[in-house]
């Protein structure tokens, strides 16, 4: 990819939050040690991490955003919207003001840069094509509740790991891995590593607090993720609040003045 591109493509990164999602080696691996966790089969694990899942109908958040790429480095604010399975919609404010907009549905990727009064729209297809990884609105949103992302859930094995349980399997193109918590068994980190096309995703999960209806969230999140497609970049997300299965107003209008670009 030239640089022009890897520009584009940083950019696009950017407004999607890192929405650009595979596939991780384990950049922060824990190193196996003595400790008095009891052992537990990965069955049981795997049914915990799945019963741990935020479970929302719809979901509002509001975040602090730092980003770090090859080409762009900036922090921002961010209010991020979805009703499941159906829509996320994020704002996206630079000192107090809307940068940029973005939906996403089911079959489509919409980009509003509030700055320039242009706008982008593709089918995600043209995700995949662009950064080279099959994305989905589902992985998407679990992405920002902070769920874990399946590619195989047999033949998954477990280990103790420090303080953790490591739940791990190697498939024939996507190593997947997951750390939880030894105590309360959350989701405290997970991470993939495409080996075919060179791909990682590592995602750690802190500072969780119990919601309203007594769901466990993490309002810290380190995200770091490789490819030839996008390079190297680095996430840091910080929510400040939260609501869950509140209905919210969902809108994304494009003024007529805008011009619309091609984003490849």
């Amino acid at each position: 990819m030239n640089n022009s591109r890897k520009k584009i493509t940083d950019k696009l990164v950017f407004f999607l939050l890192a929405g650009s999602l595979f596939i991780a080696g384990c950049g922060t691996s824990k190193k196996a040690g003595k400790n008095s966790l009891k052992e537990r089969n990965s069955s049981f694990l795997m049914e915990q991490m799945i019963r741990h899942q935020v479970s929302a109908e719809w979901f509002e958040g509001r975040a602090k955003v730092g980003y770090t790429g090859e080409y762009l480095s900036m922090g921002v604010s961010a209010t991020v919207r979805m009703k499941k399975d159906s829509v996320l919609w994020l704002s996206v404010k630079k000192l107090g003001f809307e940068a940029a907009r973005v939906l996403i549905t089911t079959d489509s990727v919409y980009v509003l840069d509030r700055i320039n009064n242009q706008y982008g729209v593709q089918s995600f297809d043209w995700l995949e094509k662009q950064f080279s990884i099959p994305a989905s609105l589902h992985t998407l949103q679990m992405i920002f509740l902070g769920n874990p992302i399946f590619f195989n859930t047999r033949d998954v094995q477990s280990e103790i790991v420090e303080a953790t349980y490591h739940l791990f399997h190697k498939g024939d193109n996507i190593n997947s891995n997951y750390w939880l918590d030894g105590r309360d068994l959350s989701l405290q980190q997970m991470s993939f590593d495409d080996e075919r096309y060179k791909r990682s995703f590592d995602y750690e999960l802190l500072e969780y607090q119990t919601t309203a209806d007594k769901q466990k969230f993490s309002y810290f999140r380190n995200l770091e993720i490789d490819s030839q497609e996008t390079g190297k970049a680095k996430v840091e997300i910080r929510f400040s609040e939260i609501e869950l299965n509140v209905p919210k107003s969902i809108r994304f209008d494009i003024p007529k003045r805008y011009t619309r670009i091609d984003l490849d």
